[in-house]
């Protein structure tokens, strides 16, 4: 159970102090916020990103400023991303910053200033924007007092691989989506020496000159064609099972489906539910 009035960093007066200077300080472009209407607005990415989260945003206001803010990821089960250890360890070892401080660092600075957009967090570039993002949205629910949840676009990348077949070929793919389109598919079956890719099917010329011999068609056109039919229909059953390239083509839809299937719906119901 997630609560505003419990996380790390509230908030005190030395820290206000500190980061209303800090606001004073910063680029004019910053806009103040008024006109709220009290109440309690949310706003969430409308699907999970390639990592299985997506970024959430709660505002209280009260007295026609904003009283309390969370700001977190969930996961499909309603998990938040501050309170998953091992991943705020790990994060904490890369960029010396993780989602439990950063989440906290970009609440304060709005509590604060009240205005928007706020500062970035150094190594948390990404999701710095996401809070500005999801901020201004929710805030125009707030100005019209509308408590419906503004559900935000999600753009990322999915990837999805399968097991070496008895070459020791993987079908590996990533698909780029913008908002609410796939715009861009990678796909293409590799070799892995302890981790390392150490050959890829699209750069084998003799590769595609035997499968050429043998069927008439190769990794150079089969897999272009695979991943322009995925953008056009969609979804990887629509894709069709190219003559001479069966193997290629049912691999190609079953990690194609599997990638997409990290794209899920969020619901929010339960999202909200869990930070009662």
């Amino acid at each position: 159970m997630r609560n505003p009035l419990q996380k790390p960093g509230l908030l005190t007066v030395v820290a206000v102090t500190a980061i209303v200077a800090f606001a004073c300080g910063r680029d004019s472009a910053t806009a103040q916020l008024e006109g709220l209407q009290d109440g309690t607005y949310f706003g969430v990415a409308e699907y999970t990103d390639g990592n299985g989260w997506a970024p959430l945003l709660q505002l209280t206001v009260g007295d026609g400023a904003i009283a309390s803010v969370i700001f977190d990821y969930a996961d499909a089960d309603a998990e938040f991303k501050t309170d998953n250890q091992p991943y705020n360890q790990r994060m904490q070892d890369a960029v010396g910053t993780n989602p439990r401080q950063y989440t906290a660092e970009l609440e304060q600075r709005l509590l604060a200033a009240q205005s928007l957009p706020v500062e970035a967090v150094s190594g948390a570039t990404s999701s710095s924007a996401w809070f500005n993002r999801l901020a201004d949205a929710v805030v125009e629910r707030a100005r019209e007092g509308d408590t419906r949840v503004a559900l935000l676009p999600m753009s990322s990348t999915y990837r999805a691989e399968d097991q070496p077949d008895e070459r020791g070929w993987i079908a590996t793919i990533s698909i780029r989506y913008e908002r609410q389109s796939i715009a861009e598919i990678d796909y293409d079956e590799v070799q892995r020496q302890n981790g390392t890719i150490t050959a890829r099917k699209s750069q084998d010329s003799d590769y595609a000159e035997r499968w050429n011999a043998a069927t008439g068609v190769d990794q150079t056109t089969v897999f272009p064609r695979l991943a322009e039919q995925l953008k056009d229909e969609g979804r990887p059953a629509g894709v069709d099972i190219i003559s001479g390239a069966t193997d290629s083509s049912r691999r190609f839809r079953t990690v194609a489906q599997a990638a997409i299937d990290k794209r899920v719906v969020v619901d929010f119901q339960q999202i909200q539910n869990a930070l009662r």
